[in-house]
C-alpha cells in the first residue's frame, strides 16, 4: 500500500523532525518492498542518532524480511545502541522468535545484548521460551552474569524456560566447532563460506541449513 515517487528518494537519507528516516519508517511499518527501494537509493544504512535504528525497529516488530534486506546491504548485525542494545536483544525483548533465529543464522553474536545483559537474559526476563530455545541451540552461555550479578535463569518464573535449562543436552564437539567457526568468520565471513571449499554437508551444517 505505498505509492512511492522515485524522485523523492533523492532524499532517502533525510531525517524528519522526530529523527526518523524514510528507511526507519519503512522498517517500522514492515514493508520490505519499500525497504528494498530505499536501500537502492540510500548512501547510508546506519542510524542517524543513538536512540534507535532501522534494524533494531524491524527486529523488535518481527519484520524478518526487512531484517534480511538490511543485513544483505551491509548493516552491522551486532551494532549496539546504548538504550536498546543489539538488534538480537531487541528481538528477544519483544519475543520475535523468527527474527531471533534469522539474526543468529546471519551472524549475530549470541552473547551481545545490552552491556552485560545478554539476549538470553532478555528472553528469560520476558518469558520467551521459544526464543530461549533458539538461543541455547546457538550456544548462548547459561552461566553469564549481568551487571546485577544475575544469571539468566534467575530472571524468570516461566516453567517452560526452567524445563529447557534442565533438559538442555550437553553440547557435542560438532556443535562447539560450529559455534567457534561461526564466531571466527563473523557476519561478513559467513557470506563467503562457499570459498572455503567445504563438503556440501559440512557447509550446510555450518550455516544451519
Amino acid at each position: 500500500g505505498y505509492n512511492v515517487n522515485i524522485a523523492t528518494l533523492n532524499g532517502a537519507n533525510a531525517v524528519s523532525l522526530n529523527k526518523a528516516t524514510p528507511l526507519f519508517n519503512a522498517c517500522y511499518s514492515g514493508n520490505p518492498a519499500l525497504v528494498s527501494l530505499i536501500l537502492m537509493h540510500s548512501s547510508t544504512h546506519n542510524p542517524a542518532h543513538l536512540l534507535n535504528s532501522p534494524l533494531h525497529e524491524a527486529a523488535k516488530r518481527g519484520h524478518t524480511a526487512c531484517v534480511e534486506l538490511l543485513l544483505s546491504h551491509g548493516v552491522d548485525v551486532n551494532t549496539e545502541i546504548p538504550s536498546r542494545g543489539t538488534a538480537l536483544y531487541s528481538a528477544c525483548e519483544s519475543k520475535s522468535k523468527d527474527c531471533v533465529e534469522r539474526l543468529l543464522i546471519l551472524g549475530a553474536d549470541v552473547q551481545c545484548g545490552r552491556g552485560l545483559d545478554t539476549p538470553l537474559h532478555a528472553a528469560c526476563r520476558v518469558g520467551g521460551a521459544k526464543e530461549v530455545e533458539v538461543l541455547l541451540e546457538h550456544g548462548a552461555d547459561r552461566n553469564s552474569k549481568n551487571c546485577e550479578g544475575k544469571y539468566p535463569l534467575e530472571l524468570t518464573t516461566n516453567e517452560d524456560i526452567k524445563h529447557l535449562f534442565r533438559t538442555a543436552a550437553t553440547c557435542s564437539l560438532s556443535q562447539l566447532c560450529r559455534w567457534s567457526i561461526r564466531r571466527s568468520l563473523g557476519q561478513k565471513g559467513l557470506k563467503q563460506t562457499r570459498m572455503l571449499g567445504l563438503p556440501h554437508i559440512l557447509h550446510n551444517y555450518l550455516l544451519f541449513l
